[in-house]
Order: C-alpha cells, then sequence, then structure tokens
C-alpha cells in the first residue's frame, strides 16, 4: 500500500489511495503504481479543499518513490474543478512520459421502462430474452430474490453468503482461479463490504434460484441512484441458458420502476454492447518513468497498439488496442 494523505495545520485535506504490485504490462513483469483495488471499476483521488495544490503534493510525494516503473491510472473518476488533462504536467518530463487513454463504459438508462428498453433492442435480443426464460423454467422453478436491507429480508448474512460462495464456486470464473470465492481474503472482503453496504443503506444484492439451488447472483450497490454492478457470475451448468442474463433482466424490470439514475456496467467486454447504446468517458493515464526498462516498455506497447491492435491486447493492460487521446513527452 501507498496510502498519501495531505494535511494543512492537522486538516485532511485529500488522500490518495496508492498500491504498487508486480504486474505485467505487455506479458513483461513491471513494478505498477495503481489506486488500490485497481481492476476493478474506477479509481481516483480524494480531494476536498485546495485541490490543486493537493494534487501537485500528491505527485510531488510519487516522485520521490524509488519503487515503481510505471503508474497506472485507470479509469480515473474526474473532478469537475480540474481538466483531466491537468495530470499530464505534475510530473516533470525528465521524470516521467505521459499517456492519456479515453475509455468508454457502458451504462443503461433508468428512466426507461422495461417495454422502452426492449423496443431499443435488437430483435434476436428480444427473442433470446423471451427463450432463455422460458427454457430455463422448463428445468424447474424459477425464482428471482433482491436482497437491499439484511434486516428487512430476515435472512442470515451467513446464507447470503452460502449462496455468494455456491455460484461462484460453480463459475466459470472458479476455473480461471477469479471468482470471490478462488481466495479466502478475496471472499472476506466481498462479505465484509456487503455488511458496509447494508449500514450505509447501499446494499443490493440479486440471486436468480431454479427450485431452491442459487444459479446466479449480482453483487451490485445503489448510490445517488445510480446502481453499480460490482460482480456476476453464474452456474456454469446453465450456461446455455444465461442465467446471468435472466438474472439482469429481472433486476433490471424492478430498477426501472424504482430508479431514475443509471446502471452502471462498471467495466467493458464486447457483449455489452447488446445491452445498451449509452457510454460514458473516462481516462486511463500511464506516467512511464524515464528508464531503460519502463522506456523500452512503451517503445513495444506503442509499437504492437499500431500495427497490431486488439491482435496481442494484454487483460493487465486494456487500454492496449485503444487510440490515443494524449502523448505528452519525447
Amino acid at each position: 500500500m501507498r496510502i498519501i494523505l495531505v494535511r494543512e495545520a492537522g486538516e485532511l485535506l485529500a488522500a490518495a489511495p496508492l498500491m504498487v504490485r508486480r504486474g505485467t504490462l505487455l506479458r513483461c513483469p513491471v513494478r505498477r503504481l495503481e489506486f488500490a483495488g485497481s481492476g476493478w471499476g474506477y479509481g481516483g483521488f480524494i480531494l476536498s479543499k485546495k485541490k490543486r495544490e493537493c494534487l501537485r503534493s500528491v505527485f510531488a510525494a510519487v516522485k520521490e518513490m524509488e519503487t515503481w516503473d510505471v503508474m497506472y491510472l485507470g479509469n480515473t473518476l474526474g473532478d469537475p474543478e480540474i481538466d483531466p488533462k491537468e495530470l499530464a504536467g505534475l510530473l516533470p518530463e525528465n521524470h516521467s512520459v505521459h499517456e492519456s487513454v479515453r475509455v468508454r463504459i457502458p451504462y443503461i438508462p433508468l428512466h426507461l421502462t422495461w417495454e422502452k428498453y426492449l423496443a431499443e433492442r435488437s430483435s434476436s435480443f428480444r427473442r433470446n430474452v423471451k427463450n432463455r426464460g422460458r427454457r430455463l423454467a422448463d428445468l424447474g422453478g424459477v425464482r428471482f430474490l433482491r436482497v437491499t436491507k439484511l434486516e428487512e429480508s430476515r435472512i442470515p448474512p451467513s446464507k447470503v453468503a452460502q449462496w455468494l460462495r455456491t455460484v461462484a464456486e460453480r463459475s466459470w470464473k472458479a476455473k480461471a482461479g477469479t471468482a470471490i470465492s478462488s481466495d479466502s481474503r478475496v471472499f472476506s472482503f466481498y462479505t465484509d463490504l456487503a455488511v458496509r453496504l447494508n449500514t450505509m443503506g447501499s446494499l443490493d444484492l440479486s440471486f436468480l434460484f431454479l427450485d431452491e439451488r442459487p444459479a446466479a447472483y449480482i453483487f451490485g450497490a445503489v448510490y445517488r441512484n445510480d446502481y453499480f454492478e460490482i460482480d456476476i457470475a453464474f452456474d456454469m451448468e446453465l450456461s446455455k441458458l444465461s442465467p446471468g442474463i435472466l438474472l439482469r433482466n429481472y433486476l433490471l424490470k424492478e430498477l426501472f420502476q424504482k430508479q431514475n439514475g443509471k446502471y452502471d456496467l462498471v467495466a467493458y467486454f464486447d457483449y455489452k454492447r447488446e445491452l445498451t447504446s449509452c457510454v460514458q468517458d473516462f481516462y486511463i493515464h500511464t506516467f512511464y518513468r524515464r528508464r531503460l526498462y519502463p522506456s523500452v516498455l512503451r517503445w513495444l506497447r506503442r509499437e504492437i497498439r499500431s500495427k497490431m491492435g486488439r491482435l496481442l491486447a494484454d487483460y493487465s493492460d486494456p487500454s492496449l488496442g485503444v487510440t490515443s487521446h494524449g502523448d505528452h513527452g519525447a
């Protein structure tokens, strides 16, 4: 962890929740300075007062760190008072080279009705919605359950955790080692997160059951009328029936009736194109130290991006294959 705090006369003005990890860039080992929790959702600097001065202080501390080769700030949440381009000049050019890439994260506007949402989708999408639900129902009783208050649901938290674990262990993510149940510490984080979100009034968990068997879940949260899809998983034995998609449809029907913000899909994957045509812009900021190894990696990345695009896409570097919208420095 590399948590940078900015104080003035004892008052906390800003925080930069960062971490250093040994990751990869173009499948080469590299020490990456990132937002804590990088790889899921959004990251950002927590700024309250004197925002520009605080950012300069944060980057002055980053400059003094010797433990990173590349600083990768993915899906950075913007601040209405600060232009994203301002980040480029916060590390001097003789220290680091900055690149900025715009990414587009899909979302579904929740002011729609279910009928209007379906009308905007393709005919194959509407057909699949109808067929998947019917085919799953042929196997048993299909039940949708949404948990937003653990106390009101009268379901023990241990039971909710059991449903999450059961689905996660039967999902394709389990085979890949990326399910929330694949690491006991990760699973503890998610169960603790559920308790914290419940206390905040932001918890939103959805489950799809086939008879009494949990077939899919969506781990979500609601904040200021926006719904955030944090994690989704489904039983691979039922994959041909798309229980995850069916569960999201059940959830959307309810959200269209009660929310007026957006359903934030949090990350981009190709299959999400059929879910919505609405996108929101975020920026990935990458700083390469002016040292031999990071400079070589940067040159290779630029060459591959320009000549091969997504052919050699590195999933630890989601900006690869995306057109760059800024390149500062030589």
